[in-house]
């Protein structure tokens, strides 16, 4: 199992960021109680994939250390809006009502962790999800029993998983793709209905929150599997 100190490390590693930096976003969390407490050496905390989840949320979201647990706050219980499903046969796939369908399906990429989460789902325990999936195996099997994209050449599969986080207005993505299907899954809190979107804007404004400068950061199965194989160690 690993340690705090194993999981700045590695986050500050595969991400690319100051390790210095990450140092401060966990210690917010750890004041916050969004991350595992432990003493030290023998007693030390061990990581959990809920522990990764948010200080990835945290490292990747914020734009400055002081926001940490604002950040994860705000990205972790987006709620799922449901998803986009388009295979070779058929462009997109939803409900009688036409409404994205509101779990994952990943008929051409078995994932059990995201497939097992209800209806009303968060973002936070989709990104959980995958990364136990990277820890106990189930995500390289499902990669491992992916289709050639040529049988008749045995073009090897090609595959993707994206995270994605918009801002400022918290909004997150996650897409997993692979030679004979597409599914991508939209995380959001602000109001569909026109009335409560207008209200929502209003007060967006009112907060000063009606600036032009608007981010988005991502990552891959890069990082995923990065976590997974240090929670498995």
């Amino acid at each position: 199992m690993a340690s705090p100190g194993e999981l700045v490390k590695t986050i500050a590693d595969v991400l690319g960021v100051p390790e210095a930096s990450v140092v401060v976003h966990d210690r917010n969390l750890v004041v916050a109680g969004l991350r595992t407490k432990g003493g030290r050496g023998r007693s030390a905390a061990k990581m959990t994939a809920l522990d990764a989840a948010n200080l990835l949320i945290g490292v990747a979201a914020s734009s400055v250390v002081k926001e940490t647990v604002e950040t994860v706050q705000d990205y972790a219980d987006l709620p799922s809006r449901g998803g986009e499903t388009s295979t070779r046969k058929d462009a997109h796939s939803f409900d009688n009502n036409g409404n994205p369908p509101p779990t994952w399906n990943l008929p051409g990429f078995p994932i059990p962790a995201l497939q097992s989460l209800p209806e009303h789902h968060t973002f936070r325990s989709a990104l959980v999800g995958l990364i136990e999936a990277a820890t106990d195996g189930t995500l390289r099997d499902a990669i491992k029993n992916l289709r050639p994209f040529s049988e008749e050449h045995r073009i090897p599969s090609h595959w993707a998983i994206e995270v994605i986080l918009w801002g400022p207005y918290p909004q997150a993505a996650i897409r997993i793709y692979c030679n004979d299907f597409s599914e991508k899954h939209h995380y959001s809190a602000i109001p569909t209905d026109f009335d409560a979107l207008k209200k929502w804007s209003d007060e967006m404004t009112a907060k000063g929150g009606d600036g032009d400068l608007k981010q988005i950061r991502e990552f891959s199965a890069k990082t995923i599997f990065a976590l997974g194989d240090l929670l498995k160690s």
